[in-house]
This record gives C-alpha cells, sequence and structure tokens, in this order.
C-alpha cells in the first residue's frame, strides 16, 4: 500500500487538499486507488483470492474479501524489530484449503531439492578444480 501513497499525495495536492490533512487522506485514498485498480481486476478471475491483506509501514489494513465491510487494523510499522505477522499468517492460513497447502508444501520441498543439487553439484566442481590445480602443481 505504501507504494500508492505517492500517487495519492500527489492526487491530493493537485486537488487542493491542505497540507495538514494530507496525513489524514493520504492513506484512504491509497486505498481506494488500490480497490480501483488492483482489487477490481481479480474479481471474477478463475482463482480470485479468498483474504486480502493490506501492510502499510504505519497503519495496515486487513480485510477478508468475503465481507468488504470488514477492516481491521494489523501490526504496524512491519520494518522494526520486534514485530510480528501475526495476522498475515492468520489470512494466509486461512486461505489456504487441503490442497493448495500440500501443492505449497510440495513447491517447497522441490525448490529445497533443487537447491541442494546445485550446491552438491557446486562443492563437487570446486573441489574437483582445486584437485586439479594441486595435481598440475605437483606433476609440473
Amino acid at each position: 500500500m505504501d507504494a500508492l501513497d505517492e500517487e495519492a499525495f500527489n492526487e491530493l495536492m493537485f486537488e487542493g487538499v491542505p497540507f495538514e490533512k494530507l496525513k489524514e487522506q493520504v492513506p484512504i485514498r491509497a486505498t481506494a486507488i488500490f480497490e480501483e485498480k488492483h482489487l477490481g481486476q481479480l474479481h471474477g478471475v478463475k482463482h480470485e483470492p479468498r483474504c486480502v491483506v493490506q501492510l502499510r509501514s504505519t497503519l495496515p489494513l486487513v480485510r477478508d474479501t468475503s465481507n468488504p465491510l470488514i477492516h481491521s487494523p494489523g501490526p504496524s510499522d512491519m520494518d522494526k524489530e520486534g514485530t510480528n505477522c501475526d495476522e498475515l499468517i492468520t489470512k494466509t492460513s486461512q486461505a489456504l484449503d487441503r490442497e493448495t497447502l500440500r501443492l505449497f508444501c510440495l513447491s517447497i520441498l522441490r525448490n529445497n531439492m533443487e537447491s541442494r543439487i546445485k550446491d552438491v553439484i557446486n562443492q563437487w566442481a570446486i573441489a574437483a578444480s582445486f584437485q586439479i590445480t594441486t595435481t598440475n602443481d605437483t606433476t609440473g
């Protein structure tokens, strides 16, 4: 959401909103821009999101797409030490059904295996090149 703050700020300044009201109005306008430009595109798609979590550095909003009237504050200042993302984790776990969770776990396992195989190959290549270099040094 913070990425839309600049756009919201510019729109409000162009409309002549007093500077002292901008702090209050920018998050509201940024949310409206998000809903109009981005969230609207997700309605009617084959795999519509079950939940949308909007994180803000100052006041994140969590909205349940099954009830558009629910907006609750989530954890704030996610970039600061000691903060958590409990609401994000909760909404993510609620959005995952059994099949999606199974595919998610399989994807993680596959990526982990690919990463480990690449590491082993790289270590083998380094060891082999070191052995070749060492052999050449002793025979040369």
